[in-house]
């Protein structure tokens, strides 16, 4: 509050509690009092009563205005309480006026400069900041690291990758496609390779291998095929490895591509029943392949159709015992294993036997046909003489 409010209301206050003093001090007189000093016949004893009337008329008035300015007082000192709280919230709010007139004025003044000028600003930052990182040394490779790898290690992929100490983030990032292909292909079991930027310069390069799927019994030499039907010959497989593999015996390279790409079509719960595998080729189905599994039955099915027709198997074992065969060849049915080797055997029997009459077939149409060559010799002979 400004000083001339201060005085104003000063001046107010002490004007208002000497007037009422001055009321309360001198009265003014009354109609009978003036009644009385002009009335001459009044006797001295009765100015002494009067007088000692007003006497006591005095003691109360002084009574009284001793209780008025005791009122005054206080009404006073509730005012000057007022008034200083009125000072005081008159002070807050004059300073919350002056605080949000300078953010006003602050924010007229900036705020229409940023909201024109941000993008270019923050364009601006962001081009010097990129351009900074690219020239400190931090922009350079700092550490290589190789996750996912079992069996290739960590320095033959870092050498696989051609990257070197003093290359550039920028630089690697532009030919990490180049990069990725370079290492898949050195590698034939890693199936994937992907080069990851962690900031500032740290290369990761997260490798996916292929998994074990077969193994393969050639002569004496047991391989391993993986999951995309590559068979592993630079070293011989150890026991665990194929520990839980399904075998297959006397498989040609091709074959046993072949096998692993409808075996790995097959769900996990049907690969592992199967445990060993041979080839049994008929006359009419030469890629016919007979499927040992772990419940004890057996399934013989054409390699080229094992994709298609394997997975009617669980339906079909829930309806038989075990060990039965399940013939995939021209239909689906079962029969027990010994008349199924009976049948086999029958089957060999009468195509030995067919074989047999079509040799001798064979050697009697050419012993007729020698016959008939020197019968006609001699008769040109006896012609000739």
């Amino acid at each position: 509050m400004s000083p001339e409010f201060e005085d104003f209301f000063e001046q107010i206050a002490t004007d208002h509690v000497s007037e009422k003093v001055d009321q309360d001090q001198f009265p003014e007189d009354t109609d009978e009092e003036r009644a009385l000093e002009s009335d001459p016949e009044n006797t001295d004893d009765h100015f002494i009563d009067e007088t000692y009337y007003d006497e006591t008329s005095d003691l109360n008035q002084n009574q009284d205005i001793e209780q008025t300015v005791e009122e005054n007082i206080e009404n006073d000192e509730a005012a000057s309480a007022a008034f200083d709280r009125f000072k005081s919230q008159n002070e807050a709010l004059s300073y919350e006026y002056k605080e949000e007139k300078k953010k006003v004025k602050r924010e007229s003044i900036y705020l229409p400069i940023l909201k024109k000028m941000w993008f270019p600003l923050g364009l601006s930052l962001i081009v010097f900041l990129i351009s900074a990182y690219f020239i400190l040394p931090v922009s350079k490779i700092g550490k290589f690291t190789v996750s996912g790898n079992v069996s290739e290690t960590s320095a033959q992929i870092a050498t696989a990758s051609g990257l070197k100490t003093g290359d550039t983030i920028y630089s690697i990032y532009k030919q990490q496609a180049t990069i990725n292909k370079k290492i898949e292909s050195q590698f034939s079991r890693v199936a994937n390779a992907k080069l990851i930027f962690h900031f500032p310069n740290r290369i990761e390069v997260m490798v996916t291998e292929h998994k074990n799927s077969v193994a393969l019994q050639q002569g004496k030499v047991t391989y391993l095929v993986l999951d995309n039907g590559y068979v592993v010959k630079s070293a011989a497989a150890t026991a665990d490895q194929i520990k839980n593999l399904p075998l297959l015996v006397d498989f040609t390279d091709e074959e046993a591509k072949t096998f692993v790409k409808a075996f790995e079509t097959l769900t996990p719960s049907m690969q592992n029943l199967i445990k060993k595998v041979t080839k049994t080729p008929t006359s009419a189905t030469k890629d016919f392949i007979a499927l040992q599994l772990s419940d004890g039955n057996q399934v013989r099915v054409a390699l080229s159709q094992m994709a298609v027709k394997l997975p009617y198997y669980p339906s079909i074992a829930k309806q038989i015992k075990a060990p039965q065969v399940v013939d995939m060849e021209a239909g689906i049915y079962a029969k027990s294993l010994s008349d199924y080797q009976a049948d086999l055997s029958k089957q060999a029997s009468a195509k030995s036997a067919s074989i047999s009459k079509a040799e001798a077939a064979t050697n009697s149409s050419a012993s007729s046909n020698s016959t008939s060559s020197s019968s006609t010799s001699s008769t040109v002979t006896s012609s000739s003489n």
